[in-house]
């Protein structure tokens, strides 16, 4: 119609998009710490499946060497020495795969880069003592995360 003095509306305004992206926001906001606490959840998981995994593995090694494959008491960080019979022994046995393509057993670490922590019962009787107390156990593992929460292999 000729004469009038409608104004084609082509896009959107200015307010429209700042009222866009401030919800978008306040939706980022609700969802990224739900998020790090999931991802926590998952490092937490993977920990505590790889500590009962360790603990197998050593206890197997065990059996089929009759020895552990280390001589000393106390707690051991596992690297280097302490973990490589697991994968490389005199019956050519891989008692535990540790994803470590060069050799490298210093860098098998926890989802927290910490070294796991390892005690032997070097006495055979099924008995380790740890944090002042007495654990029925012939071999345990684990680590502590972020916060300190420590991840067993006996829980």
């Amino acid at each position: 119609m000729p004469g009038t003095n409608k104004r084609l509306r082509r896009g959107f305004t200015l307010i429209e998009l700042l009222v866009v992206v401030a919800i978008l926001t306040i939706l980022m906001g609700l969802t990224i710490p739900m998020y790090s606490k999931y991802r926590e959840r998952g490092k937490y998981v993977k920990a505590k499946a790889t500590v009962k995994q360790l603990e197998l593995a050593f206890n197997e090694y065990c059996n089929q060497m009759n020895e552990w494959p280390e001589s000393d008491n106390g707690e051991k960080e596992l690297k280097g020495d302490v973990i490589k019979p697991l994968v490389t022994n005199t019956k050519n046995i891989v008692f535990f795969d540790f994803g470590i393509t060069n050799n490298d057993f210093n860098q098998f670490k926890d989802p927290w880069e910490h070294y796991y922590k390892v005690k032997f019962d070097h006495d055979f009787n099924n008995s380790i003592e740890h944090s002042g107390s007495t654990l029925r156990k012939s071999v345990i593992v684990y680590t502590s995360n972020s916060t300190g929460d420590r991840i067993n292999s006996w829980d």
